[in-house]
């Protein structure tokens, strides 16, 4: 348990380290130019996920107390953290993605000397994620439509599924867009 809250610590104080870096570069961005659509999309998916991590965390804190002292842990504890974690993982991808932060494979790119097949081979890059996001987009929304018509729930809490598909659904279609028309920051550059 003593892990745990060191853990929960040591997350609080690196959140706190990036409030100043984040406010000033905020206020670079209102300086400078209005955000696209898609950033502020991306932005606010970023924010979504944050928010669903830190009450992931809460609720987890809470469990391990209630279970430790009372002997009563939170009913539901896993599907809810389950639950929580289609918003941390599904806007986490989306602001990775906006900020360029997702693992990448140079290898072909790196050796090509000419800007002009450069681009092409990230024209094509971009296209094949937005193709795949699209095919999981698709295979997202379908399996959620059979959810909500069969009306399938979770088990202990009885929380309905469809929703939280949609979800998923939802931010890989912001994913696609980001992949395909975004600006993607450059590795390093932070928001």
């Amino acid at each position: 348990m003593a892990l745990y809250f060191i853990t929960l610590s040591f997350i609080l104080r690196k959140m706190e380290a990036k409030k100043p870096k984040m406010e000033k570069n905020r206020q670079e961005n209102e300086k400078t130019a209005k955000q696209s659509y898609l950033d502020q999309i991306s932005v606010l998916s970023g924010e979504v996920g944050s928010f669903a991590t830190a009450l992931m965390v809460t609720i987890v804190t809470i469990n391990i107390i209630t279970r430790a002292l009372f002997n009563y842990p939170i009913p539901g504890f896993y599907e809810i953290t389950g639950l929580m974690g289609v918003f941390f993982y599904s806007f986490g991808l989306v602001y990775a993605a906006f900020l360029g932060s997702h693992v990448t494979v140079t290898i072909l790119s790196s050796r090509v000397k000419k800007p002009q097949v450069r681009r092409i081979l990230e024209t094509f890059r971009r296209l094949l994620l937005f193709i795949y996001c699209s095919l999981l987009v698709y295979a997202g929304a379908t399996m959620a439509w059979q959810q909500g018509l069969a009306g399938e729930v979770t088990d202990e809490l009885k929380i309905p599924v469809a929703p939280f598909r949609m979800v998923i659904v939802v931010a890989f279609i912001v994913l696609g867009l980001v992949m395909l028309i975004g600006k993607q920051k450059p590795r390093g550059e932070e928001h």
